[in-house]
């Protein structure tokens, strides 16, 4: 007899597995795509850069990009062409909270707690450095991360949020990664390791992650 089923991920929580997979404007590309209703061509993109990367996903993110495009019914085959799901140890990234980038660091709290203040109520948001490369085209590093958990009273979509407010650090000349998460989410090993390290914005002696971290997967979870 088999066990239970693991639960496969939505579009969101997808993404959010993807992140430090795949190169940051591509993702930041598909979730504009999906804040736009464009689900199908974001992942058609996804997918067909995982299978020219030749990406090893843990089973059940391997799982999920098959199940998603048979769903969007992209053309596509992922389960053919994917290479077999690995399941993985540890995370292969490292972040720090200031990485010697203090005026990038302002210039991104500057426009975090101004012009996209608003977009950020009943919000909490922090910032992380990557210091290591994601995806087979990566960006200069160290790399922004901003990290926002969206309260149970924010009238916001995550992947509409994080376009936006990508968006908007992009127009200030403070282009970063934004990954936005509800209050209470078990969230990938990715995400735990940036918060770690990462730094609270616009909250004086606020707590320097989610308090979650007791329910947040292990390092190198699979997720």
């Amino acid at each position: 007899m088999t066990g239970p089923a693991t639960p496969l991920l939505t579009t969101h929580d997808l993404l959010l597995a993807l992140a430090g997979r795949v190169d940051d404007d591509l993702l930041a590309s598909s979730r504009e795509l999906i804040a736009i209703g464009e689900d199908g061509q974001a992942l058609e993109l996804l997918t067909a850069t995982l299978i020219a990367d030749r990406a090893i996903l843990p089973p059940h993110v391997r799982e999920a990009v098959v199940a998603a495009g048979r769903n969007l019914r992209i053309e596509l085959d992922a389960e053919q062409a994917l290479p077999r799901a690995t399941h993985e140890e540890g995370i292969p990234h490292a972040f720090h909270g200031d990485a010697g980038q203090p005026a990038r660091s302002a210039r991104i709290a500057e426009v975090l707690t101004g012009p996209a203040a608003r977009q950020l109520g009943n919000c909490r948001t922090w910032l992380s450095w990557r210091l290591t490369p994601a995806g087979s085209a990566p960006g200069p590093l160290p790399h922004p991360v901003v990290l926002v958990e969206i309260g149970p009273d924010a009238h916001t979509v995550a992947e509409v949020l994080a376009y936006q407010l990508a968006a908007t650090l992009d127009r200030a000349g403070a282009p970063s990664s934004v990954e936005t998460f509800p209050a209470g989410a078990v969230l990938p090993g990715y995400h735990v390791e940036a918060l770690r390290s990462a730094r609270p914005i616009g909250e004086d002696g606020a707590p320097a992650r989610p308090g979650r971290d007791a329910v947040a997967p292990r390092r190198g979870a699979g997720i």
